[in-house]
């Protein structure tokens, strides 16, 4: 993709060098906070556009049509790039699960509609033993997650296929563009496997970032090793290795996407990750940082297990302790 070539063709003003956003964006004026100090990065490998002042992510052409009203034939026709009308995390949910025969509903606002969608579908009534599951799920994600975080994140719930029963997460989550998969949770403790991938889907060559929206600290990166440990980060950034390891593409997407050598990188996985693990992922991680840290958390404790403001304490305490190094 050539990012400056697509910016010139529709007139787009930006600045090739600019100390706010990472090196390897052009920064430009960014339509939904107004900013006009070019603090929205376009990424020039992905077209991925992230401004460091509201924190919105979007691509390319969705911001071009947000400054400049292009439509998608005229981005089609400039960067040679179709972007699918379809092209939106319902509209790929339904085509990847076409492929696993798995129906799959959803979680809406309303409170009585996200119960409804866990409990009484008339597809799963006949069958009273699943009801302990439903409950189960519910009491877990209420218990950890407000409705409008689960809404956030797109996630649903499979009602039949490979994925029956389990709470499904799109893969990334919506506010970062249309799902290249779907992760699946189990919630019986008799599955096989606790989750679920739909096929295709690398955990081990992507991260999961969590939310960018709200009041939350830009010069600090928490890597974690589950989803539901990057929801729990809401202080700060935050991406999910889905593993205790970090791949060498793992490191390209983290510092791809993140002003890495601005940030101070925490490394807070699970309480029973060993040292060593923990070491390896700061070492091969750090190097592009401007400073790293390693959290310690008890050890049968993960991120999501943790409430709120005593995760906060942990990483703040981190993240302290090295300022005074």
């Amino acid at each position: 993709m050539n990012v400056k070539k697509i910016l010139n063709a529709f007139g787009i003003m930006y600045e090739e060098t600019h100390p706010a956003v990472s090196k390897k964006c052009v920064g430009i004026d960014c339509p939904y906070c107004h900013d006009t100090g070019k603090h929205m990065g376009i990424f020039l490998d992905t077209g991925k556009a992230f401004c460091w002042k509201c924190q919105k992510t979007r691509f390319i052409s969705q911001v071009l049509y947000k400054l400049k009203g292009v439509t998608q034939e005229q981005f089609e026709a400039v960067s040679g790039i179709r972007v699918r009308n379809d092209d939106q995390p319902k509209n790929n949910l339904d085509r990847i699960f076409k492929k696993t025969n798995t129906n799959y509903v959803q979680v809406e606002a309303d409170n009585s509609e996200i119960i409804k969608h866990f409990l009484s579908f008339e597809s799963i009534s006949s069958k009273p033993y699943l009801s302990a599951i439903h409950h189960v799920m519910l009491d877990y994600v209420t218990s950890r997650f407000t409705w409008d975080e689960l809404k956030l994140y797109g996630a649903g719930y499979a009602l039949s296929g490979p994925m029956m029963n389990r709470l499904v997460i799109p893969y990334p989550a919506p506010f970062i563009g249309p799902p290249i998969g779907f992760v699946g949770r189990d919630f019986t403790g008799i599955a096989q496997r606790k989750y679920f991938v739909t096929p295709g889907l690398s955990l081990h060559s992507h991260v999961y970032p969590n939310s960018a929206f709200g009041d939350r600290r830009t010069d600090v990166l928490v890597v974690v090793e589950g989803i539901f440990d990057s929801w729990a980060i809401t202080d700060y950034l935050a991406v999910a290795l889905c593993g205790k390891a970090i791949s060498i593409k793992q490191i390209s997407k983290v510092i791809s996407m993140y002003p890495t050598m601005d940030m101070t990188l925490v490394i807070c996985l699970d309480g029973d990750t060993s040292i060593r693990d923990r070491g390896n992922v700061q070492r091969e991680l750090g190097v592009f940082f401007k400073n790293s840290v390693m959290v310690n958390l008890p050890e049968l404790l993960d991120p999501s297990s943790i409430p709120t403001n005593e995760l906060s304490y942990y990483i703040d305490k981190g993240v302290e302790s090295h300022g005074k190094d």
